[in-house]
């Protein structure tokens, strides 16, 4: 019945007035994540109340008022429509907006704002873990002191966050500091450097500044890349190797990595590139090398201000073959052997377990688990992980039915490329890959199995949740290859509140069972039932935002290792928001030319067919909706984490928030 409500609610919705009918489905998409997923179509009683009639016309009249002045619309917040301007949204997609990047080019002016970050106390404990709106929040204030705008904001940001962690990086050993340094800084006709896997091998030739910062930190003891990226830093650090970052960049690459380093409570501090042309670039080299001599302070009384580090090196270290071998002996067999008949489903099982992708839901068990039952990490050697065998089993086990979505994903998307190298089923056949997706489902199910120390009780809210995540990740599967192929065909297209509904199916769920797994180790059955609803709508709003980023990294490709195809999800004609957004505001006709040009895209002209469209998109506003989406669902994640009452399963889930949004 609902569904058949719905469709007529469809239909009805469409006609003269699109501007009414994007403000319709922004108030579909609100309605409908506040029910649960079984029950999607609930919304249809609130569409049809006097709530909605009031929104309606009240929306209507801002429309009308818009359309005379000639402003443009924009998607947003329910019960809320205006003019874009970019100016307003300081915080969507990126960190430092273009207008607030601007490095300060006298010295005279870079030095007043160092002084007036000097003065600031850094003494309170309070200050961690640091967030962006604290930064942005004392930034400005700051440069309002010293009477400037806020044109010099992300550079103050950068030298504000360096300020607060030097306390911490004292406490850190050189061994035990990483110098990243950017390659732009070379001189591109004169360096005698190579390149290797893991970036720029200086050759101490003296043409440009590198050699001289390299040869001080060399002589502290700082470990040093000369590349760009995170993923080969978060390497270094998980590993272990370093326990701070110390760099040069452009603020362009900082904002990239700044978020994640702040909010896992990672050390680092930074000196701006004087511009961000990419080549033969400047810095401030005394600051570097300034940078380089904070001392080293060793003290058994100072106390490492909180931090997810330990949390991140444990769901990492539980990939390591040792702990592998210990959990599943006869898996370890096959992996560690040639991809003979008999060990091959082992072999490329574990060849897509290990190899690639941040271990996010891992570390969500044990973060969780960790939040109500605190982990002592000082305590054993440095390759044992404290937690429960049954936790870091249950933490694997995620990745296990992570890895083997993403094999079947693979093959129904047809992905050429996954983390950097062909996917399973280009590499060893369609049939093989289904199999192995499979086995790798299978070994995550043995490992809960498995769990025996814990009460069956326990094991079994455990195994409920996973298999009702499995189920509602297949519906959300099947509804986007549906959504697929109609698109494809020309018959229809989705809403966005539509592909927003698939996004919480297929992608949200994973998200849940980490989280719900780790605190049902840790909570009784009445507590756990208690908050199991709430962190189920968190979850469900986390992953949302998340797969809205991961639809604009195909874009902007800021996952290299990842993709290497940019746009692959335009040129299959995948069911994103941002071509929900794209096909809801083009007219019949630019719809038609919009898919003639992408089918007939040949490899060759890919880049300038992506750019072309990219154009269209931007000038239709659907990389600033976009960005507009993820803070609205970081918003309502942070919304539901502030209700909590327990207050360090809030602060945990608001960490986690920012840190993955």
């Amino acid at each position: 019945m609902y569904y058949n409500e719905y469709i007529d609610f469809r239909k009805n919705s469409r006609g003269a007035f699109p501007e009414r009918k994007n403000m319709i489905y922004s108030l579909v998409e609100d309605f409908s994540l506040r029910f649960p997923l079984s029950d999607p179509f609930r919304l249809l009683a609130k569409v049809r109340s006097s709530e909605f009639a009031e929104t309606d016309q009240r929306a209507k009249a801002v429309i009308l008022t818009q359309k005379k002045q000639k402003k443009p619309l924009k998607f947003c917040k329910m019960n809320t429509l205006s003019s874009p301007n970019r100016k307003e949204n300081p915080s969507f997609t990126v960190l430092f907006p273009d207008h607030l990047k601007k490095i300060p080019e006298e010295d005279l002016v870079r030095n007043q704002i160092r002084e007036k970050i000097a003065e600031i106390d850094r003494s309170s404990k309070d200050i961690f873990p640091l967030s962006k709106s604290f930064l942005e929040k004392t930034g400005s204030g700051l440069l309002a002191q010293i009477g400037l705008d806020d044109q010099y904001l992300g550079w103050t940001m950068v030298l504000l966050a360096g300020h607060f962690w030097e306390k911490e990086i004292e406490k850190i050993p050189y061994t035990k500091r990483l110098l990243l340094l950017p390659h732009c800084l070379r001189d591109s006709e004169q360096c005698a450097g190579t390149y290797t896997e893991e970036g720029l091998n200086c050759a101490g030739c003296g043409n440009c500044p590198l050699a001289d910062l390299i040869s001080h930190a060399r002589e502290k003891g700082y470990k040093i890349l000369i590349a760009e990226g995170t993923p080969i830093v978060m390497k270094i650090i998980l590993s272990g190797e370093a326990d701070a970052i110390l760099g040069v960049g452009c603020l362009k690459s900082l904002e990239r990595s700044f978020d994640k380093l702040i909010h896992a409570g990672i050390p680092a501090m930074a000196v701006p590139l004087l511009s961000g042309n990419c080549k033969d670039t400047k810095t401030e080299e005394e600051a570097v090398h300034k940078m380089i001599d904070i001392p080293w302070i060793p003290s058994a009384e100072q106390e490492v201000s909180p931090s997810l580090l330990p949390l991140l090196r444990a769901a990492s270290g539980i990939f390591a073959p040792a702990v592998l071998q210990e959990f599943l002996p006869e898996f370890m067999i096959g992996a560690n052997s040639d991809p003979l008949p008999f060990d091959f489903t082992d072999h490329h099982a574990c060849d897509s377990l290990l190899n690639g992708g941040k271990y996010y839901r891992p570390f969500l068990v044990l973060a969780a688990y960790d939040s109500l039952c605190p982990v002592d990490f000082t305590k054993g050697n440095s390759d044992q992980i404290p937690f429960p065998r049954s936790v870091q089993q249950t933490a694997l086990a995620m990745e296990f039915f992570h890895k083997a979505s993403l094999v079947h994903d693979d093959i129904e998307d047809d992905d050429f490329y996954r983390y950097g190298k062909k996917t399973l089923h280009h590499r060893v056949g369609l049939a093989q890959a289904l199999n192995i997706g499979d086995y790798l489902l299978g070994q995550g199910y043995h490992l809960i199995a498995g769990c025996t120390e814990i009460p069956d009780d326990v094991r079994k809210d455990i195994l409920n949740q996973l298999s009702l995540s499995h189920l509602l990740l297949c519906r959300g599967q099947g509804s986007e290859l549906a959504f697929s192929r109609l698109i494809r065909e020309e018959k229809a297209f989705p809403s966005p509140a539509e592909i927003l509904r698939i996004y919480a199916l297929k992608t949200a769920p994973a998200f849940e069972a980490a989280i719900l797994s780790g605190l049902r180790f840790a909570m009784k059955k009445e507590e756990y039932e208690k908050i199991r609803s709430a962190v189920s709508a968190w979850s469900r709003f986390l992953g949302i935002g998340y797969q809205i980023k991961n639809d604009l990294n195909d874009w902007f490709l800021s996952d290299p290792d990842n993709k290497k195809t940019q746009g692959s999800d335009l040129f299959r004609l995948a069911p994103t928001v941002l071509l929900a957004f794209a096909l809801e505001s083009l007219s019949a006709e630019e719809k038609k030319d919009l898919f003639q040009l992408v089918r007939s895209a040949e490899p060759d002209l890919r880049p300038q067919i992506l750019d072309r469209v990219y154009r269209q998109f931007d000038d239709l506003r659907i990389f600033e909706k976009c960005g507009l989406l993820i803070q609205k669902y970081k918003e309502k994640a942070l919304d539901i984490c502030s209700k909590l009452d327990h207050a360090s399963l809030r602060e945990r889930l608001q960490r986690l928030t920012e840190m993955i949004l």
